[in-house]
């Protein structure tokens, strides 16, 4: 197996590649948490151990009003 060194260019797109997955992935736990306290969204915000703010904050991030 030939290993090689990354280049910043390509670290970059990595990081990049991460923070979409994870923004995708908390986008989805955002939308199943609404639906499961059926659009109440402080109990949405308790279901993810967040307060109504932070949760206010990630449904805007998201567009998900």
């Amino acid at each position: 197996m030939v290993s090689r060194v990354l280049t910043t260019d390509d670290e970059e797109r990595i990081i990049r590649n991460i923070k979409v997955i994870f923004d995708e992935m908390e986008n989805i736990e955002v939308v199943k948490a609404l639906k499961k306290s059926k659009n109440n969204k402080t109990k949405a915000a308790k279901l993810l151990g967040l307060s109504r703010g932070t949760f206010s904050y990630r449904l805007e991030k998201y567009d998900n009003n």
